[in-house]
């Protein structure tokens, strides 16, 4: 499939989220953010159009879990509702599109016809999706909706073309993964025959280490999950890494066996205990996904500092008392509900 129907159909799938209704108006001539001092601006309409579109997608995608007034939540605990968080995350957006789409001649990106005429596609059935109400709720113009699309679509390519010039130094010895199988026995809980959970007694806990006993004998590993009634799955990790997911007591373990050993019952306080048999020493399937995915972190460590030296050499500064003025005071609804 060439690059402009690829577009076509991930722009369609993007604006298709939902036809909404609301109410509001908005300065839309007035200058959002004056960037490089004043040698171009970012107007209010447009900063505000791109705005109010990520409301009506979030209140679309999270507005059932989070209620009616989800914008004055402080979600991530930071002091700040998460109408401001959100407003920050499109203010910072806005700024690495612009600074992307402006570079795009030093990378050689342009939109084809094909990519143009798919965006205009695009806007046209966005224009024509949504209800006149919640258009101008969102100050939705032909104009701003192919901004929008345009400046993601150039931002994406100018972003992979830079990723793409990077020179990642992770080695395969970096990327070098051990995996091991693992049987573990919940002690935290257990659900009585009224489906209620409750914690366990000291006697409950006991019965399950004398199960996680009986399998560290070699020939009875495999019994773990089957016949005991052990949780049994694999893990990998590189070694000398901090681990997040798997307890620390897991993974000395696993560094004192060789393949095919299994350990010795390994406790883990609060939650239960931990039989382990180590299957590669060297997982080269698991290291080779490792080695991509640091490679591939090391693209995206490159493309932000590409934009934060950018972010250094262009003056950005955002008109406060403007962008005050965007509120997700009024919210947006499906199209045909009954509200």
């Amino acid at each position: 499939m060439r690059r402009g129907k690829k577009i076509a159909a991930a722009l369609t799938a993007v604006l298709a989220l939902g036809m909404f209704s609301g109410c509001g108006q908005i300065d839309a001539d007035a200058v959002a953010v004056t960037v490089a001092e004043g040698e171009d601006t970012v107007t209010l309409g447009y900063a505000n159009f791109v705005a109010k579109y990520t409301q009506a997608v979030y209140e679309t995608t999270y507005g059932s879990s989070l209620g009616e007034d989800m914008w004055n939540q402080d979600l991530y605990g930071n002091g700040n509702t998460f109408e401001e968080d959100v407003k920050n995350d499109v203010m910072d957006s806005l700024q690495e599109q612009y600074l992307l789409v402006n570079h795009a001649s030093d990378y050689g990106v342009e939109l084809t016809e094909e990519d143009t005429a798919a965006i205009e596609t695009a806007a046209e059935q966005f224009m024509s999706d949504n209800t006149q109400e919640a258009l101008d709720q969102m100050g939705a113009t032909q104009e701003y909706v192919e901004q929008m699309l345009t400046w993601q679509t150039l931002s994406g390519l100018v972003s992979e073309a830079i990723r793409q010039q990077a020179q990642p130094t992770a080695t395969e010895e970096d990327a070098r993964m051990r995996t091991f199988t693992y049987v573990f026995f919940n002690t935290a809980s257990v659900t009585d025959d009224s489906g209620e959970s409750r914690a366990m007694t000291d006697d409950e806990k006991e019965e399950q280490r004398e199960l996680a006993q009986m399998i560290t004998d070699p020939t009875n590993f495999s019994l773990g999950a089957s016949s005991i009634g052990g949780t049994m799955d694999t893990y990998s990790y590189h070694p000398g890494d901090e681990e997040e997911t798997m307890a620390p007591e897991v993974i000395e373990a696993a560094d004192a066996l060789g393949e095919g050993q299994v350990s010795q019952v390994i406790e883990v306080e609060d939650q239960g205990f931990y039989v382990i048999r180590l299957d590669s020493d060297y997982d080269q399937e698991a290291s080779a996904e490792e080695l991509s995915s640091l490679q591939e972190q090391q693209r995206d460590e490159y493309l932000q500092t590409t934009l934060d030296g950018w972010k250094e050499e262009t003056s950005w500064e955002v008109n406060d008392g403007q962008w005050a003025k965007v509120a997700f005071d009024v919210p947006f609804t499906a199209a045909g509900s009954e509200e």
